[in-house]
């Protein structure tokens, strides 16, 4: 079963939104994106747009703040050279390992020097205009993005950091153009076919792991509240899934629906307090 949904914004960007439930009550989640708002033409994939690859120059790493010593670091570990390193980095984040509902997605970005976008910073610390505004300027002005998920089942099947992995993984292949490496928010390393470094807090330290944590956050957003539709009651166009106190009274007064994570102990007890 496939729910194709378009959403205001979304149209705007030429957004697709696709959620997918599967026979274990997991959802994938896929967005496309097209060059002039046609549907007719967004491949069923995750989403993923391009625009003409531009060098970053010797010197100054434009629109990357703190980036050279990372790069340093990632050479001596790599055994590359930092000029091979910094033609197209890519920043890669995540969003949703907390939230008790809705799939964990991941976002990657490779930053157009010649376009820099003023105002990136973690997601967390922006409000939802500034995220939305910001999303819309990456996706014009980035050299190339890519935002992917994993499923509820995947979470389940896995468990949430190796689903995080997973997504992430997915991200960085999604790309149009292969990074010379990837700088990726955190302090593990999914898998991928690029060098590539962690980097804890690097969503406040790096912008284009900045702009993958802004655009990953508003695509997932943007899936809870279609499930608010699919699902009322819960409110998760309000907290997008986490466990604020009325989402748990919700919980407790409606038992979980299939867009919660079953393992996760309030879903689990909610689950057990419901069932005769």
């Amino acid at each position: 079963m496939s729910i194709w949904v378009g959403l205001k914004d979304g149209l705007k960007d030429g957004l697709k939104v696709g959620l997918e439930a599967d026979i274990n009550l997991g959802f994938r989640l896929s967005l496309a994106i097209c060059a002039q708002s046609n549907w007719d033409s967004c491949p069923l994939s995750n989403e993923q747009s391009h625009e003409s690859a531009v060098e970053l120059t010797e010197g100054p790493l434009q629109g990357h703040r703190q980036v050279a010593p990372l790069l340093r670091q990632l050479s001596a570990e790599s055994g590359l050279q930092v000029s091979e390193l910094q033609g197209q980095m890519a920043g890669i984040d995540e969003v949703g390992r907390g939230p008790l509902a809705g799939p964990v997605v991941a976002a990657a970005v490779i930053l157009n020097p010649a376009h820099p976008i003023p105002g990136l910073a973690d997601s967390k610390k922006l409000s939802a205009a500034k995220r939305v505004a910001l999303a819309r300027e990456i996706k014009r002005h980035a050299t190339c993005y890519a935002i992917a998920s994993a499923s509820i089942a995947e979470i389940e099947t896995l468990n949430i950091l190796g689903a995080t992995l997973l997504a992430m993984s997915r991200a960085c292949a999604g790309l149009s153009v292969m990074p010379s490496c990837a700088l990726v928010d955190g302090n593990r390393l999914p898998k991928l076919a690029v060098p590539a470094l962690a980097i804890v807090k690097g969503d406040s330290k790096v912008d284009a792991i900045s702009a993958a944590s802004i655009i990953a956050k508003v695509s997932r957003d943007r899936l809870m509240s279609i499930l608010a539709h699919r699902y009322p009651g819960y409110g998760f166009e309000r907290h997008s899934g986490y466990g604020t106190k009325a989402h748990l009274q919700a919980l407790t007064a409606l038992g979980p629906c299939p867009a919660h994570r079953p393992s996760f102990a309030p879903v689990r007890k909610a689950q057990e307090s419901a069932s005769p």
